[in-house]
């Protein structure tokens, strides 16, 4: 039984320090954006740039962050949204939806926003792993063996399950009433909260074409 509890154990264990190790690599880059002096200018979403061909700035500008409080506020996000709520989501979906989040943000902006000028932070992306994560915790839930089926099932679900209405009602809280003008004076700039609902759109379309295809290849 302890061979056996040690060959189930170890890939979630690996499987945790790598999300971590990934995050890790986010902020540590997110960090060094922020030190450079003239990330803002060469890194942030500008409309007149894209237009002259720098697309980069579709994946740079949610690394980019008006300030350092800004950016705390940001990782705080991220390593909560990795500790209580990525569990289900392989790594390479991870990090695959983030991109995918980053690349539609962006393209919603560009098409449905013509008049915001720029944008930078990582927010909106942090949303689209927000939900991809509650997704597949919901889809796939944990199989411990060894576990009652309250650990292995109705706790797994219940956090899953508060995830996702946590962040329905923050959708709505922001669609009807706009982002705290707290959050605006501690970053220094207007909070864009059409990037929350669109990268939370995107993290729910990810996780469903890729398990849709997946059962469809079945």
């Amino acid at each position: 039984m302890t061979v056996l509890a040690t060959r189930f154990a170890y890939p979630t264990h690996r499987r945790v320090h790598e999300k971590w190790r990934f995050c890790l690599v986010v902020a540590f880059a997110a960090f060094a954006i922020a030190c450079w002096p003239d990330s803002l200018a060469h890194l942030r979403y500008d409309r007149s740039a894209l237009a002259d061909g720098e697309l980069w700035r579709v994946f740079t500008a949610h690394l980019s962050h008006l300030n350092l409080t800004h950016l705390f506020l940001n990782l705080l996000g991220l390593f909560l949204i990795c500790e209580l709520l990525w569990g289900e989501l392989p790594l390479r979906h991870g990090i695959a939806l983030l991109g995918f989040s980053a690349a539609a943000i962006s393209a919603a902006l560009w098409w449905l926003h013509p008049g915001l000028i720029w944008y930078v932070g990582l927010s909106g992306v942090l949303h689209g792993l927000w939900a991809g994560c509650v997704v597949q915790g919901l889809w796939e839930r944990p199989p411990g063996r060894d576990s009652s089926f309250r650990d292995r099932v109705v706790a797994p679900t219940a956090a899953y399950l508060g995830g996702l209405i946590l962040l329905m009602i923050k959708l709505s809280m922001e669609f009807f009433y706009g982002p705290p003008a707290s959050t605006a004076h501690l970053i220094g700039g207007s909070v864009v909260t059409a990037s929350h609902l669109y990268g939370a759109l995107a993290g729910l379309l990810y996780v469903s074409i890729w398990r849709i295809f997946g059962i469809l290849r079945t």
